[in-house]
């Protein structure tokens, strides 16, 4: 599913009124149909003591008064309360409100010019917040830009602290439309209906934590403006993952599965290596590789049974020695696909087999945790390297990678993302709640899947094992990431359905790994 800014929607209502001359009046009539639609079935499946409808000074607040109207003709008791002057109130939204105030009187001003009044309609406010109504915030769309403020927080205030059902129209209000930054504050929804397509804030959090059930309907913008227009990202889900994957076919032998290459961890950290193995061997790899220090053979042979171990020497110092080199150069050639990182360390002796790698090695590369920590000391290492990349940082190392903070990439995780794939020219995985996958083409994909549950030590190895085999299933490193990514996430899924969420352990991910491949791909 396509992912708008909220400049791209602006464009798509503008150019569907210029173009194709539908009235602005009749989109939103469109959309508040939408919307009763969705809300009368809140109605239904609650025994609820009517609704509260709370509209804003812009469009948001014409789609509440416009969807009041659809009530009020359904014969169901219907309060507004108008968190603006209604002198402010322009185009579609003005003409709403004149057409719903010649249909009730019960339009309240909460910022009416006359103080006492002001206080009436606020009391009034509160006690209908008491009587179990659904309140519809229509309050502000996507286009808030600055924190809420004095009556617009004392309200949404209000309505978080009341026991009422609140539907949001188009996104929460308090939520920035492109970031998923709750400004100040911000409704906590029950149900989200959005607008033709959903917006980045819908999709990326702490925003996307406020939508509750989010449904995105469809409000007559024409599909030939949908399907040839710009768009900020894409939704993952089940039916492009099961496009993207190639299916095993009865033929097939384990050199069709591709081999992984995973260059081990160091003592103390193998437990990162083998979690790797073991997802990309579950995620369908037919052959993998453990290159590990001589040190580690035995204990990485009685750890994974199912993969092949290659040992090299190493120097006093922890340097590679020339027998390494040529011993990891043959086995390089040999791999579809490397994983380096996980549990390695930021030794010197790392340091020198990272650049090693970057300079040697012509194949697709993970680089996962430690590898990263040690990239970011030498970005002129960007400029060396012959193979593609898929980097898969967290926040953190992020933030290392790039001079930002790691509050300054939470908040524009899409962009920060995107300019940094295009500039370094790699697929990154941006890790955390709406991870986000974006490649140096500009192609960005937004993951849907997954719980709080997987915030454990070595679910990020597990995710770079599934990457590495998945990047020889699918045709491009942008899906094998995202592919993975929504798996991982749909694994930790069923986890959390069968245990719940508390005490899910990396190890948990991997068990329940072939039944979410299963029913997203078999």
């Amino acid at each position: 599913m396509k992912i708008v800014t909220n400049e791209q929607m602006k464009m798509l209502d503008q150019r569907t009124i210029e173009e194709y001359d539908i009235p602005g009046l009749l989109l939103m009539e469109h959309a508040s149909l939408a919307l009763a639609q969705e809300v009368l079935s809140v109605n239904r499946e609650n025994q609820v003591n009517g609704f509260l409808v709370c509209c804003g000074p812009g469009n948001n607040g014409g789609d509440g008064l416009a969807l009041a109207r659809h009530l009020l003709r359904n014969n169901l008791k219907t309060d507004v309360f108008l968190v603006s002057d209604p002198e402010n109130l322009k185009g579609e939204s003005r003409q709403n409100y004149q057409m719903l105030a010649r249909q009730t009187t019960d339009i309240f001003h909460l910022s009416d010019r006359e103080e006492k009044n002001v206080q009436v309609y606020m009391q009034m406010f509160e006690e209908r917040l008491k009587e179990g109504t659904v309140v519809i915030d229509a309050i502000f769309g996507t286009g808030l830009d600055r924190d809420v403020e004095g009556l617009f927080l004392k309200v949404i205030e209000r309505i978080n602290q009341s026991p009422c059902t609140v539907v949001s129209v188009d996104i929460p209000s308090g939520v920035q439309g492109n970031t998923g930054k709750i400004l100040a504050n911000a409704v906590k929804a029950d149900k989200t209906i959005s607008f033709q397509l959903p917006k980045i804030g819908n999709l990326l959090y702490p925003g996307a934590a406020l939508n509750g059930e989010l449904i995105v309907v469809d409000i007559g913008i024409p599909a030939a403006l949908r399907d040839g227009t710009d768009f900020a990202a894409r939704k993952t889900d089940s039916e492009s993952v099961r496009k993207w994957i190639r299916p095993c076919e009865k033929n097939d032998h384990k050199g069709h599965g591709g081999t992984i290459l995973i260059l081990a961890g160091s003592r103390g950290m193998t437990g990162a290596s083998v979690l790797a193995a073991k997802a990309a061997l579950r995620s369908g790899a037919g052959l993998v590789r453990i290159a590990c220090e001589e040190k580690l053979n035995d204990l990485y042979e009685q750890m994974l049974p199912e993969a092949t171990t290659i040992s090299y020497p190493i120097d006093e110092n922890g340097h590679l020695t020339h027998d390494a080199e040529e011993i990891l150069k043959s086995q390089m050639t040999g791999a579809d696909v490397i994983v380096a990182g996980p549990g390695w360390g930021k030794s010197k002796g790392r340091e020198a087999y990272l650049s090693f790698l970057l300079q040697t090695s012509n194949k697709p590369m993970v680089l996962d945790a430690d590898a990263l920590n040690i990239l970011s000391e030498h970005p002129e290492w960007f400029t060396q390297s012959m193979s593609p990349w898929i980097m898969t940082p967290h926040p953190g190392e992020m933030a290392r990678l790039t001079g930002l903070t790691v509050e300054e990439i939470n908040q524009n995780r899409l962009k920060v993302t995107k300019t940094f794939a295009e500039k370094w020219k790699a697929t990154i995985l941006l890790k955390g709640a709406g991870t986000v996958i974006a490649d140096e083409n500009g192609e960005v994909w937004i993951n849907s899947t997954g719980n709080p549950g997987m915030a454990t030590g070595g679910s990020g190895d597990v995710l770079a094992g599934m990457i590495a085999a998945l990047c020889h299933r699918t045709d491009s490193g942008l899906k094998a990431a995202a592919a993975a990514a929504y798996l991982h996430g749909f694994s930790g899924d069923i986890a959390a359905e069968f245990m719940g969420m508390t005490g899910i352990i990396a190890g948990d991910l991997i068990e329940f790994l072939p039944a979410a491949i299963k029913k997203v791909i078999e």
